[in-house]
């Protein structure tokens, strides 16, 4: 293989480094099959660690890579921290992929290839900004590499963390070596740093809990690499983990402040002014912290400003809780005293000054914040700080758990697959393998039958063959006893098979093994099935009755069981899962993990082991591209999921076909309402209105074939009357002249059947009928109003109406339910402001997200 180096300085440099021969040999084991190699240093060896751009040379070879060479150690530590912390979150696109596990050599050093194209570091895209005096461009860049960090620091949990011993540990020899320096530039050490390590303050400690989350653990500019069209991507992942969630922004503004953007050459006055312009940074908690601020130019204003937006992104980090100021001070002291203390760092004499007057100055801030006293005029400084924005202690651990949903289904999709063939009978072996060896010795003749039905599966076996099998005449006897054994098994949970009688077209008995039906499965509740897996148990009792976020909270912990392969489920047990866990990040609108799990394990499920549960799997994407906005994506899924239900309805002996198929079509209706109402009257808004008239037709149709056969009602009514009453709503914006009062009076009752009678509803549903309920009231009004200016008291009295239903929705204990934050929420919210909107000014707009349906 033909190595080129940009630098031929660079490749013997890494000989001296790493030894002759020793980059040739990794590159070679790296691109195998390559001929020739076109390669840059993007980061220096002299460490004994470099990043280095290759480039194959060869049309049909992937892209250029970026290669991470370094000890053996380093980079297999480096590979398993991606595989646990990096790994689950690709499926954003914005986490770097590698080629495949590390290439090693014999002495001890080893390459791993990250999928990257990297021109350049952002080292040097910083300075290049910096050199053109463009703040506004710093703060871009810097905004976009904080989007990608946003993807791992969502998930933040409280956990007694001792940031002093844990998290940001410091030597005695490292006090000693920078209290040296210090003197070395004629500053006066004082006490002030020594104690925060010495003599810490319990606020730091285990005296109260800390946040934590996964971070890069060691961000600086020059492991976050470049692409050609300025895309950033993380390297080096060696101390990836759980760390304090704030030590990624203070280990990077360390690096911003004293080498990225920092002078090299900072002769007396030339410090002076950089560190005047620094000062009010650390001489107090958080100055200047406004992102609306705007940004000056002159004499060191590029790294006052990029400080100014790298705070703000910690404020908003923080939400704004000047209790975690502190533990974001400690993690700068900490990084910047080990950079200025370094002779043989990366920073030149004037930049290291700079960084010990910084930490002198932090230092004794530190101090002061977590002293155990303060003064009155402090403690009010420090309170003003957070006036108005209170932290939302619940909208962090929504964030949390979203993020703990992300990876989740990230793992799944990457750890998990579906355990063997393509059949129902996947779990058969494993039964009767159980069966056999709790069986005593006598009764061994019933795992013999067992045996014969398993091989005739799914084909029926007669009774003269089974007696022959069985050697005496107990066919009955023996299949009942089989169906006792056969509900007690591990194995065989739900219970998911088991032995029925059955007429053959000659009207011979005969008997086969009957495999659970999905649709039936999932038509049950939780207290219905006697043997379950527990913890996918409670998690779907909690899902059953609302309590959306604690059964998420199982659900995860069901997936990691799963994923690590320390838990097993039968099929069944599977199809519960996927689809209540995949409802359950509907409910709470976590998109990315949704689609995560929606085209990625549940996918795969109901591909290999359960196509009964594709239907589902179409109907939760479509809600989800419904709640995206993303109508004609929703429309596809539901439509395909009605045809398909349409099918097997038609061909099945089960009632609960036609209600899966009617509220298939309820749902098929709504994404076409809400195109009617965005249309805003048009020829398009009168054909999906028509288009969603004819869904609501079908599901009525649906719904009476199964209450024919049935005869039992079902919470699904609910829904099919908010959709009727949703319909008028969405006609007043089409075609308002074509109403009359008796119409809106039944689309008045016919969204009252959404929510009454509340005990025969699930709390959502009565949510969603009070919200059918305000829109109707809410658009009534209007065609009041429209149809004569002068109804303005009838037009009153819809809106009072609707404002005290919605009342009820926001207040009343009974009806509280957990709601999704981006779109059920958003739109309650959007209904409610467009209800105040019209009672001050009958002549004002209307939000379109009132007038179509929540659920």
């Amino acid at each position: 293989m033909d190595l080129r180096f940009e630098r031929p300085e660079h490749k013997a440099e890494l000989d001296n480094v790493l030894g002759p021969g020793i980059i040739e040999e990794l590159l070679i084991k790296s691109f195998p099959g390559r001929t020739a190699l076109h390669i840059r240093q993007l980061t220096p060896g002299l460490s004994g660690a470099a990043v280095l751009q290759v480039r194959p040379e060869k049309d049909d070879a992937q892209h250029p890579c970026v290669a991470k060479v370094g000890h053996s150690r380093d980079i297999r530590g480096e590979y398993e921290r991606w595989q646990q912390f990096v790994q689950p979150y690709l499926s954003h696109g914005q986490m770097p992929d590698v080629m495949s596990p590390p290439v090693e050599a014999e002495n001890g050093y080893a390459a791993l290839v990250y999928k990257f194209y990297a021109a350049n570091t952002l080292t040097e895209k910083l300075r290049g900004q910096a050199n053109g005096k463009n703040s506004g461009a710093i703060a871009a860049t810097l905004e976009q590499l904080f989007r990608i960090l946003q993807i791992w620091h969502r998930s933040k949990r409280a956990t007694y963390l001792d940031l002093i011993t844990e998290e940001y540990p410091l030597s005695l020899e490292a006090l000693d070596q920078f209290e040296l320096t210090c003197r070395r530039f004629d500053l006066d050490p004082g006490g002030h740093v020594r104690a925060i390590w010495t003599e810490p303050a319990e606020t730091l400690r285990q005296a109260r809990a800390h946040l934590e989350a996964t971070s890069h653990g060691d961000l600086h500019a020059n492991n976050v690499l470049v692409g050609p069209g300025d895309e950033l991507g993380i390297i080096d992942f060696l101390y990836t983990g759980k760390h304090h969630f704030l030590r990624d922004y203070s280990t990077f503004e360390a690096d911003l402040v004293l080498r990225v953007l920092c002078p090299e050459e900072l002769p007396g006055d030339a410090l002076s002014e950089l560190w005047d312009s620094l000062v009010p940074f650390y001489a107090s908690p958080f100055a200047e912290r406004a992102d609306d601020l705007p940004y000056t130019e002159g004499p060191h204003q590029v790294i006052r400003n990029a400080v100014r937006t790298l705070r703000a992104a910690v404020w908003r980090r923080a939400e704004r809780d000047v209790d975690e100021i502190p533990g974001y001070y400690l993690g700068l002291v900490r990084r910047m005293l080990r950079m200025s203390s370094r002779a043989d760092g990366d920073l030149t004499e004037g930049q290291r000054r700079l960084g010990c007057r910084i930490v002198l100055t932090l230092a004794t801030t530190l101090s002061e914040l977590t002293g155990d006293s303060q003064s009155e005029g402090e403690s009010t400084e420090v309170a003003a700080l957070a006036a108005g924005v209170a932290a939302d202690r619940q909208e962090r651990s929504i964030l949390d758990l979203e993020s703990e949903a992300e990876v989740a289904s990230g793992r799944l999709s990457v750890l998990w697959q579906p355990p063997g063939p393509s059949s129902a009978e996947i779990g058969l072996t494993d039964i009767a393998s159980e069966l056999r060896q709790l069986l005593p010795r006598h009764r061994r003749s019933l795992s013999v039958t067992f045996d014969r039905l398993i091989d005739a599966y799914p084909d029926p076996v007669g009774e003269e063959e089974l007696y022959r099998v069985a050697l005496k005449d107990l066919s009955k006897p023996l299949i009942e006893e089989i169906n006792q054994r056969l509900v007690k098994l591990h194995t065989n949970r739900l219970p998911e098979f088991r032995v029925i009688q059955v007429v053959t077209p000659d009207q011979r008995p005969a008997w086969r093994i009957s495999a659970l039906d999905i649709t039936t499965l999932l038509s049950r509740t939780p207290h219905d099935i006697s043997i379950m897996e527990p913890v996918l148990r409670a998690a779907w009792s909690l899902y059953d009755a609302g309590s959306y976020t604690e059964s998420l909270d199982l659900f995860l912990r069901v997936a990691g069981e799963i994923s690590d392969g320390s838990l097993h489920l039968t099929r069944s047990e599977l199809a519960v899962f996927f689809y209540y866990f995949s409802k359950c990040l509907l409910k709470l609108n976590m998109y990315s993990a949704l689609v995560s799990c929606v085209e990625g394990p549940y996918r795969a499920f109901s591909d290999a082991l359960c196509p009964q549960l594709e239907t589902e799997r179409l109907q939760i994407a479509g809600v989800l591209y419904r709640q995206q906005g993303v109508l004609t994506a929703a429309q596809a899924c539901l439509d395909s999921a009605v045809e398909k239900l349409r099918l097997a309805a038609e061909s099945a002996s089960s009632p609960l076909a036609w209600r899966s198929l009617a509220d298939a079509c309820v749902l098929s209706a709504h994404p076409r309402l809400d195109a009617a109402v965005q249309s805003g009257g048009h020829l398009a808004g009168e054909i999906m209105l028509r288009d969603a008239e004819s869904m609501h037709k079908q599901a009525r149709e649906a719904f009476e074939r199964y209450w024919s056969e049935t005869g039992q009602p079902t919470h699904y009514e609910g829904r099919l009357a908010g959709t009727d009453a949703y319909l008028t709503v969405a006609r007043s914006v089409v075609d308002h002249a074509g109403l009359e009062q008796a119409d809106w009076r039944h689309a008045t009752a016919q969204a009252r059947r959404g929510f009454e009678p509340e005990s025969e509803r699930k709390p959502v549903g009565i949510v969603s009928g009070k919200a059918a309920f305000a829109a109707v009231k809410l658009a009534w009004a209007r065609w009041e109003l429209a149809r004569d200016r002068s109804a303005t008291s009838a037009a009153q009295a819809h809106l009072t109406e609707a404002a005290e239903v919605l009342q009820t929705v926001f207040q009343q204990p009974h009806n509280k339910v957990e709601l999704g934050r981006r779109f059920e929420y958003r739109k309650l919210i959007a209904l409610r402001r467009s209800v105040e909107r019209l009672q001050e000014d009958l002549g004002a707009d209307v939000d379109p997200d009132a007038l179509t349906p929540i659920i």
